[in-house]
């Protein structure tokens, strides 16, 4: 069904229809700008901080470096909690995704965030 939808009219169906970041968010491409969307809808309220799969839904269609750049702006907006279970399968589900100097780069930035939240 998203598949034959535009990416615009996609992400409204997603983000009208799941509280939490569903794992179907992976099997589309989206554009840059409902990418974003997207990501700043579900994180962090929405996000799920239990597993890694929200993390590797966002980086399956996502560069890396924007999702630590839009990640970051609301980093502060997390609990000590989430921030550890974040911290904990980031560092454990990014490697895959990690192609270019500037995507380690940003990763290395993101995680030492994290670090001096926890």
């Amino acid at each position: 069904m998203l598949r034959g939808m535009p990416s615009h009219e996609a992400a409204d169906w997603i983000v009208s229809n799941h509280a939490t970041v569903p794992r179907s968010l992976a099997h589309r491409s989206w554009r840059v700008a409902d990418q974003v969307r997207l990501l700043r809808h579900y994180f962090p309220e929405r996000f799920g901080f239990a597993s890694a799969s929200p993390i590797e839904a966002f980086l399956t269609f996502m560069s890396v470096w924007r999702f630590c750049q839009i990640v970051g702006e609301r980093l502060d907006d997390l609990t000590k909690r989430d921030a550890d279970l974040f911290l904990y399968n980031l560092r454990g589900s990014t490697q895959p995704y990690l192609q270019t100097e500037t995507d380690r780069a940003a990763i290395s930035a993101l995680l030492a965030r994290l670090e001096a939240l926890t």
